[in-house]
């Protein structure tokens, strides 16, 4: 039977995991291990981790893998697909821990298609409600903008398609994946390291197929603070920076390199002292990456 390694990376994650490690209690298949990349390790969080284990009877699935210090989102994840690989996994799913996913059969059918097409990702909706945050995607090479179709539109009956897009909230690749395309890119940290590997792997002749009839409800931005966080700010702004460098030549380099930049210092204008900062510094740090 195919066994599924589920990549999440924990960072100050408490508050949203026990309605993640209740929808890994609810499926029908339980051939699959977690492996948890703690990245912010304190004994009480530990503590209560054992304590979801035993409540939702996950004792044979969880791997609680503690890092000494924070080694960001793209190691992390790069860990635990390691760890997969090793225990002949042969579907591995990076997602994050601050989801929710109720449909019994989400497991069962994602490794049904994945066999087929490699890369498979289900419809994302806002925690609690109807409204989409992922609904199929595209990279806007000339904006080096990472596009959420649909984004905020309410949910509606949707035919499988394939995108050219998919965020790692919640996608499983056949192990095929990573032997092919390597593993994530660690210099981005966080944020833009999914963005750069979905690239890698569409250009190595991959295809996403999205599943818009599974769904996933995401707490977004719980362990970042959100996208308008200092911390967020300068990643997000010095990452794509980088992935334009990295991937982009010609018109969509000069046009997206033109936009970034121009974007940034309209923001400097106008934003307080601290955030003026953090955009100068990511301007800065991205050259040197």
């Amino acid at each position: 039977m195919s066994k599924i390694g589920f990549v999440t990376v924990l960072f100050n994650s408490d508050s949203v995991l026990e309605g993640f490690f209740e929808s890994l209690s609810l499926q029908n298949n339980q051939n699959f291990i977690v492996y948890m990349i703690d990245n912010s390790y304190s004994e009480k969080s530990t503590i209560f981790i054992k304590s979801l284990v035993e409540k939702f009877n996950l004792q044979n699935q969880i791997k609680h893998i503690i890092n000494d210090s924070n080694e960001g989102v793209a190691k992390g994840n790069n860990q635990g697909i390691e760890f997969a690989i090793k225990d002949s996994c042969d579907y591995i799913l990076i997602g994050n821990n601050d989801i929710e996913f109720y449909q019994r059969n989400l497991f069962d059918i994602l490794i049904e298609k994945c066999e087929i097409n490699k890369i498979v990702a289900p419809k994302v909706l806002y925690h609690n409600t109807n409204q989409v945050w992922f609904g199929g995607g595209h990279i806007d090479k000339y904006r080096a903008l990472a596009i959420h179709e649909n984004e905020f539109a309410e949910s509606v009956e949707e035919e499988e398609r394939f995108t050219e897009y998919a965020p790692t909230c919640f996608v499983l690749f056949h192990k095929e994946v990573f032997e092919k395309v390597g593993l994530m890119d660690e210099k981005y940290f966080v944020y833009w390291d999914d963005t750069d590997f979905i690239v890698r792997a569409i250009n190595s002749g991959f295809k996403i197929l999205y599943l818009p009839s599974h769904i996933i409800q995401h707490k977004v931005s719980i362990s970042t603070g959100g996208r308008t966080s200092l911390f967020s700010t300068f990643y997000f702004l010095r990452n794509r920076l980088y992935f334009i460098r990295k991937h982009f030549k010609g018109l969509s380099f000069i046009s997206s390199i033109c936009y970034t930049y121009l974007t940034s210092f309209a923001k400097i204008l106008i934003y307080d002292y601290e955030r003026k900062k953090v955009i100068i510094k990511a301007l800065r740090d991205s050259k040197l990456m």
